[in-house]
């Protein structure tokens, strides 16, 4: 597998799965544990889009646990699940205790995604979505069912996964600088959903910057400069883990006061 960033408020992409007219067809395997003899019952028809009163899968009878896996032709990095009962049946064959996992090639082992327990008061047709955190990317993801709510055997109607959809975090606009005695005072406007901004800080306009601060509103007082040098900022906004883009560079001069609030005027007596 390989790392994919993701952010952690998210939007999600329709099934990735494409609409399964066998286990192998039109692309990606479709496997599991056992099934119930029976063409209405084979794995794939958890994966062909559509809700009907028999077809899905089932696992043989008087089996209650076992695993559904679908593996693409590449590597997805999934975030989301749902899980559709078949219509017209009794809710106590669909899942109660699972866990969502995913196979890692470089360590041969099923690694787990999501767990959930106890879910019950499956309704005819009902669809229950799932999300998780992850990050990596694989090819097989399965449900793995250790618990149905009492029936006999356990079936699935549907068996979705879905991406996140990262969204681009907007930069702070409208930098100010202000300069102060040994002071600059840096005001921007307010990035909606931003949870932290990143002060930068450069000593030649265009940078490079360095992050002096990070500070969870849209103001900030630099205290560590010296009056007479002059200073360029950026400010980055972080929304649910991701940063955006610098914004627009804004520099000042501190300068030192008198008292009242004017200049210093340094005179040299020869």
């Amino acid at each position: 597998y390989k790392g994919n960033s993701f952010a952690a408020e998210v939007q999600y992409t329709d099934n990735v799965i494409p609409k399964m007219t066998s286990n192998a067809s039109p692309s990606g395997k479709v496997s599991a544990s056992s099934v119930y003899p029976s063409i209405a019952y084979q794995p794939w028809l958890a994966f062909n889009h559509s809700i009907s009163s028999y077809e899905g899968w089932s696992m043989d009878e008087s089996i209650k646990a076992g695993w559904l896996e679908y593996e693409f032709t590449e590597e997805r990095c999934i975030t989301k699940y749902t899980i559709t009962s078949r219509a017209r049946f009794a809710s106590n064959e669909f899942p109660k205790n699972w866990t969502f996992e995913a196979w890692d090639k470089n360590s041969s082992v099923w690694v787990t995604l999501d767990t959930r327990t106890d879910i019950t008061n499956w309704g005819s047709g009902e669809k229950k979505e799932f999300t998780f955190s992850n990050t990596n990317t694989y090819t097989r993801y399965r449900i793995n069912i250790t618990e149905n709510c009492g029936y006999t055997c356990t079936a699935i109607g549907e068996l979705e996964m879905m991406e996140s959809v990262i969204t681009e975090v907007p930069a702070p606009i409208n930098l100010v600088a202000t300069d102060g005695d040994s002071k600059v005072s840096l005001t921007w406007n307010v990035v909606e959903g931003a949870t932290s901004y990143s002060v930068k800080r450069a000593g030649t306009s265009g940078g490079p910057y360095t992050a002096i601060a990070t500070v969870s509103v849209n103001s900030y007082d630099d205290l560590t400069v010296k009056n007479g040098t002059t200073y360029y900022y950026v400010v980055s906004a972080i929304k649910s883990g991701n940063e955006s883009n610098n914004s627009t560079e804004a520099s000042a001069t501190p300068i030192a006061t008198n008292i009242a609030g004017n200049a210093v005027l340094e005179i040299t007596l020869n």
